[in-house]
């Protein structure tokens, strides 16, 4: 079945792969492997791949953003002018300084105290049974985001050599539209997404 933007091959993590806990780093040397050395994979091996999946999905979101942005933009404005016409015609006030600011608080610690309990930062009522079989909550958070996801960044490498090559690249082509006396920043972030993505990456295996 053909699609408008093509296939892009990755290799899944297999039972063996979770069992042994392989880290991102050799995951992604392993499925650049198969399909390098793959009969029917090797000629287009470097349109294949997680990163390059990546890459395509970084771009084509940077894409919609632009493409939606100013429909967005618009529809904004017209939600706010419809709240501010609401608000004139009810004539909805908070009183004085004190009463806007004792709403806004009250709120706010609302919001927090929702939070507690969500993330298990506090019992329900001291009646509540406390979970002693297992993380829950706030613990289960700081284990992942603490432990088993730092490690994964950790474990990521970046190839300096590679990424002096894409930034040198990513210069030139913005150049070619925007000539200027200094280092365009659009280059950077192109850069900087796509690193990021690797984190992302990272975050759906371990989160």
């Amino acid at each position: 079945v053909p699609l408008k933007r093509g296939y892009i091959g990755v290799v899944n993590r297999s039972q063996s792969d979770i069992t042994t806990n392989k880290d991102i780093k050799a995951a992604i040397e392993a499925e650049a492997q198969f399909f390098e050395t793959h009969p029917a994979y090797k000629d287009i091996a470097h349109r294949l791949g997680t990163p390059y999946l990546q890459r395509s999905l970084n771009e084509q979101l940077i894409k919609h953003i632009k493409k939606s942005m100013p429909g967005l933009m618009q529809k904004l404005d017209t939600t706010v002018r419809e709240v501010e016409v609401q608000q004139e015609k009810f004539a909805l006030s908070f009183g004085n300084e004190n009463s806007k600011r004792k709403i806004i608080f009250n709120a706010l610690q609302e919001i927090n105290n929702e939070f507690d309990m969500k993330v298990g930062l506090v019992l329900k009522s001291s009646k509540a049974p406390l979970e002693k079989d297992k993380l829950t909550g706030g613990a289960l958070i700081n284990r992942l985001m603490n432990e088993k996801y730092r490690s994964a960044i950790q474990k990521m490498s970046l190839n300096n050599e590679q990424m002096r090559r894409e930034i040198s690249l990513a210069i030139t082509n913005i150049r070619g539209v925007h000539l200027g006396l200094f280092t365009p920043d659009m280059a950077f972030e192109a850069i900087v997404i796509s690193e990021l993505g690797a984190c992302a990456f990272a975050m759906l295996i371990y989160i």
